[in-house]
C-alpha cells in the first residue's frame, strides 16, 4: 500500500503544481511525510498498513477534490472551492477559531467542575444517610428522566447571560451523569 500512497502524493503534486496550489502540493508532501514518520515508529505490521491505508485515503480524497475543483472545473467553484482556497481560508479564520476553542473550553469546564463539587458531596450523602435517600430518590427519578436540553430556553430566560445559560445547561448534563 506503501505505493499507492507514493503514487497518489506524485499526482497530487503534479496536479497542483499544474494549477498553481502550492499550498495543496506542500500538504500533499507533508502528509506523506508525516505517514512515513508515523509507520518507521510502529511496530506492529498492521498498524503500519493502518498508518499508510489512512494516509492514502487522504491523499486520494485531496487528489480527487484537487482534479475536480481546481484543475477541470467539474464542480461549480462557488460550491466547491479547489483545497488551495479553503486552507488559505482555514488559515486565515485560526485565531477566531482558536478563540471559539478556548470559550468553548472554558464553559464546559466551568459546568463540568460545578457539576463534580454538587454531584460528589450530594451522591456521599445519599449513599450515606438512608433518610436522605428516601427523600431524594423520587426527585433523582423525575429529574434524571429529563434531558439537559430541554433546559436550555428557561435557562436562556432566566440566567444573565448566554455563557452562564450554557454553563447550566452543562452543569445539569454532568450533574445528571454523577447523581
Amino acid at each position: 500500500m506503501i505505493y499507492v500512497l507514493i503514487i497518489t502524493t506524485v499526482a497530487l503534486v503534479f496536479a497542483a503544481a499544474v494549477s498553481s496550489a502550492w499550498i495543496t502540493a506542500g500538504l500533499a508532501g507533508g502528509v506523506m511525510t508525516c505517514a512515513l514518520l508515523r509507520r518507521r515508529r510502529t511496530k506492529s505490521p498492521e498498524r503500519k498498513l493502518g498508518v499508510t491505508d489512512g494516509a492514502a485515503a487522504v491523499q486520494l480524497t485531496l487528489l480527487a477534490w484537487q482534479l475536480a475543483s481546481g484543475n477541470f472545473a467539474l464542480a461549480d467553484r462557488m460550491l466547491f472551492p479547489p483545497p488551495e482556497k479553503v486552507l488559505r481560508l482555514f488559515w486565515a479564520e485560526l485565531p477566531d477559531m482558536w478563540n471559539g476553542l478556548l470559550s468553548s473550553l472554558f464553559l464546559l469546564g466551568s459546568g463540568y467542575l460545578l457539576a463534580l463539587a454538587a454531584a460528589i458531596p450530594a451522591g456521599v450523602a445519599v449513599g450515606y444517610s438512608t433518610r436522605i435517600n428516601a427523600a431524594g430518590t423520587p426527585f433523582i427519578k423525575v429529574l434524571s428522566a429529563i434531558p439537559p436540553i430541554v433546559y436550555i430556553p428557561y435557562a436562556i430566560a432566566l440566567l444573565p447571560s448566554f455563557s452562564a445559560a450554557s454553563i447550566f445547561v452543562i452543569f445539569v448534563g454532568a450533574f445528571g451523569r454523577y447523581w
